[in-house]
């Protein structure tokens, strides 16, 4: 009997049906249709620039952590990874059928790729400013992976966690690399 009613993806609170997935895909849609476009973004050109983003966070991940790797795999190994990545299973089930539940999807799986792979520079980066900069582009790409799908805000709480721990860990490692580079030269004996 309840049939006619049924509604995918929602919640009856108080009344009214709410959708559980995040508001970050509506927010870029409409801060596009304010700015560029006034008739509006369908949903399927979100989650085509969804399913880009993702493509490019993913593909220089893999390089980055193939280049990091040692000893790094052969060329050909680390296209055929980047090839499966763009190919695989659900891409083209989500970009053949777009919609807002899939925008969501492809927001939350872009931003957090997007996290990794900054958070992957941070750890990399040279110098405490880069690697603090890095990792602040990080944070936001995670909230805002968090914001487009909210079943991923444990994720990306245990990413964010993980990531200031490290931070944490080298800013105290380099204090006391510091704190023994200028306790050296007063230790030596004077001639």
């Amino acid at each position: 009997a309840n049939m006619p009613h049924w509604r995918w993806d929602h919640a009856l609170y108080g009344g009214h049906l709410h959708m559980y997935w995040g508001l970050v895909p509506a927010f870029i849609a409409a801060a596009v249709k304010a700015l560029v476009h006034p008739a509006g973004v369908p949903d399927n050109s979100l989650t085509f620039a969804f399913c880009v983003i993702r493509l490019v966070a993913g593909t220089l991940l893999i390089r980055a952590v193939a280049r990091a790797a040692s000893p790094r795999p052969p060329r050909w190994a680390v296209a055929l990874a980047m090839v499966v990545f763009a190919l695989a299973n659900p891409t083209p089930y989500t970009l053949a059928r777009a919609g807002i539940y899939e925008a969501a999807i492809m927001g939350g799986a872009a931003f957090i790729l997007a996290g990794l792979y900054l958070g992957h520079r941070a750890l990399t980066a040279r110098g405490a400013v880069a690697a603090t900069a890095w990792l602040a582009t990080a944070s936001l790409s995670f909230g805002l992976a968090g914001g487009s799908r909210l079943s991923l805000i444990p994720t990306v709480a245990a990413l964010a966690m993980l990531a200031g721990l490290w931070r944490w860990r080298q800013a105290r490692r380099l204090y006391a690399d510091g704190k023994q580079h200028a306790l050296a030269p007063s230790l030596q004996p004077k001639l």
